[in-house]
């Protein structure tokens, strides 16, 4: 059973700089069970909300306060300026239309998935993953690489790098928490948070993201499956390989724009 002091103990632990998995490890011996222990950590996951002191506060109003007075005396001086003083100046000016005729940057088309049936949306960049309606699945394939199975040699066809699997169905979060609660991580991004399991081996793996209600029962179920680096030398010489760093960052945003509808 959670008790206050359970959760004291952890808010005290994450202040002074341990790691949840060494809370973990200090509760276990102490012999809280694993539940409580994530329990616990689950409920204080919470971003820390920074405030300046008051003479910090009263230092940058004045610093503000000069700032904004050194632009009015230059927006003042500017006007100034004679009129042929200005008609020189717009004529250095560059015509407004260039900015406007720029292509977007590559990576910066997004796209909105709304799935009624398993009742969410997200906004995911369409230059970078193929959706799949029918299996509520975001899948980036490389064009030339393929993946070979690691028991038999088989051509497993062309290999995907990320592939991000969206479930209503909790199951396999309920089932992960009684066969995998050792390897459990509370995870926030945006206002989601839940608990996250990783598995996987030789470069390939699967990240489990149990998305939870405030009485910490598991609502939504995402899969990440991921290559990286270390499965093959030749996977980082493909030029459309994404890299593992950047696969997270990519996956984070997604999640950010996630809504329950």
């Amino acid at each position: 059973m959670v008790t206050k002091e359970l959760i004291e103990y952890v808010e005290k632990c994450r202040k002074l700089g341990y790691s949840d998995s060494q809370i973990r490890a200090n509760l276990r011996k102490s012999g809280w069970s694993q539940p409580d222990i994530l329990e616990a950590m689950f409920k204080y996951t919470k971003p820390v909300k920074k405030s300046l002191g008051g003479k910090i506060y009263f230092i940058a109003s004045i610093f503000f306060a000069l700032l904004v007075a050194g632009v009015i005396l230059l927006v003042i001086k500017d006007l100034e300026r004679t009129e042929a003083e200005t008609a020189e100046l717009k004529r250095n000016i560059p015509p407004a239309n260039v900015e406007q005729t720029q292509q977007p940057a590559q990576g910066q088309t997004e796209k909105i998935y709304r799935n009624l049936d398993l009742g969410f949306e997200i906004a995911y960049p369409d230059d970078i993953f193929v959706l799949d309606f029918d299996h509520a699945t975001l899948i980036h394939k490389l064009k030339n690489f393929h993946k070979y199975s690691l028991k038999d040699g088989t051509d497993l066809g062309l290999a995907e790098d990320i592939k991000i699997v969206f479930k209503k169905d909790s199951r396999e979060c309920d089932e992960a928490e009684n066969t995998m609660e050792d390897i459990a991580e509370p995870f926030m991004v945006g206002d989601l948070r839940g608990l996250k399991y990783e598995t996987g081996a030789e470069g390939e793996g699967m990240v489990l993201y149990c998305l939870r209600n405030d009485n910490g029962e598991n609502i939504f179920t995402i899969a990440r499956y991921f290559l990286s680096e270390a499965w093959s030398t030749d996977l980082v010489k493909q030029p459309d390989f994404i890299p593992s760093q950047k696969q997270q960052e990519i996956f984070d945003g997604i999640l950010k724009t996630f809504k329950l509808l």
